[in-house]
């Protein structure tokens, strides 16, 4: 397991990770918008996640993540401004 996934400074990291075998089948390919323990919305595209992410979340933290069942390299991209 990547450190990074288990770390309690990204709490998102953990819902994703705790919740990947659930979503998996339906949501597989797709961009999850991740707040906190909360899995939002789904969508096909990156674009897509991140303006609705910017549009309903406004300057609150947040995360967004391809739905895959292992990871070839981490890259994590977030907007935390705290």
């Amino acid at each position: 397991m990547n450190d990074l996934i288990s770390t309690p400074e990204r709490p998102e990291l953990r819902t994703y990770e705790q919740a990947l075998q659930r979503i998996l089948a339906a949501h597989q390919g797709q961009y999850v918008v991740i707040q906190g323990s909360a899995l939002l919305q789904y969508f096909d595209d990156y674009a897509q996640a991140l303006d609705w992410a910017y549009s309903n979340l406004a300057l609150d933290s947040f995360f967004v993540k391809r739905v895959e069942p292992a990871e070839l390299s981490t890259v994590h991209f977030t907007r935390d401004l705290a």
